[in-house]
């Protein structure tokens, strides 16, 4: 289905390709690893525990901006990613331009083409899988979203606090777990309320309210701004849409922007 809470469960299969035995877990669609849904959580602990040796992570062509969103959260994780770039015929239909060579080397990640219900672009994509694999003790380069002076300070501070107290059991960026801290995500949070983590939980609280009162806005919607604009200046450097002949289609969306 085509709409969210279908799917809360990971799906496994396995494969041989080239000389390799490939195990794919599908995991639920979701726009972001927030605590806010079923499927948001599940993919989140998913990613988490099981520490995969990659992330495909599939993005609607038709639809980039919302769906990169995710992949801004994705980077933060340290696993390393190949962006399925689905439904490519569909972008390439409106007469969009899109440099998705551009935006990977930008983004340090690589991006491919497919149109998965035909099968296009599939053996590509897993061509960049094993190659990425067998690349895989290379240092990362991958860009990062700063985020103002105050908030940087901030993640700097709880990771260091984390790393004193143990309190990342499993293999994931302290970079991605302050952020979540900071956003006061409740799964967050909960994790940090165990005994022992007391300095972790009171320096997130303390410094997620203090940037709150400087800037009179939450955190989290200021840490999405900044993803959010990352992703406008990056799309504004590689997608062009076309030009666009009036349709029912086109017509029915200048009356939304009126009414809505």
């Amino acid at each position: 289905g085509n709409y969210s809470g279908v799917t809360v469960e990971a799906k496994t299969s396995s494969f041989k390709f080239r000389d390799y035995k490939i195990n794919l877990i599908d995991l639920p669609g979701t726009y972001s690893l927030s605590a806010y849904s079923p499927e948001e959580l599940f993919v989140r602990k998913q990613l988490i525990s099981s520490s995969p040796d990659f992330i495909i992570n599939v993005i609607d062509a038709s639809n980039l901006e919302r769906n990169l969103f995710l992949t801004t959260q994705l980077m933060e994780l340290d696993i390393p990613i190949i962006a399925a770039l689905n439904m490519h015929d569909e972008l390439l239909a409106k007469g969009d331009y899109f440099d998705h060579k551009q935006l990977g080397d930008m983004l340090g990640i690589p991006f491919q083409p497919t149109v998965g219900h035909r099968n296009k672009g599939v053996n590509e994509l897993f061509s960049k899988v094993v190659e990425l694999y067998e690349k895989q003790h290379e240092p990362l380069r991958r860009a990062e979203i700063r985020f103002v002076m105050e908030i940087e300070n901030a993640i700097a501070k709880i990771s260091e606090q984390m790393a004193e107290s143990h309190f990342l059991k499993e293999v994931i960026s302290a970079r991605f777990y302050a952020i979540k801290l900071l956003e006061k995500d409740k799964e967050a949070l909960q994790a940090a309320s165990r005994p022992g983590f007391e300095q972790v939980l009171d320096s997130a609280k303390y410094e997620s309210d203090n940037i709150a009162a400087i800037y009179h806005t939450d955190t989290e919607s200021l840490i999405a701004d900044a993803r959010y604009g990352f992703i406008a200046g990056a799309l504004k450097e590689t997608y062009r849409p076309g030009v666009r002949k009036d349709s029912f289609s086109s017509v029915t969306q200048h009356i939304d922007r009126i009414l809505t």
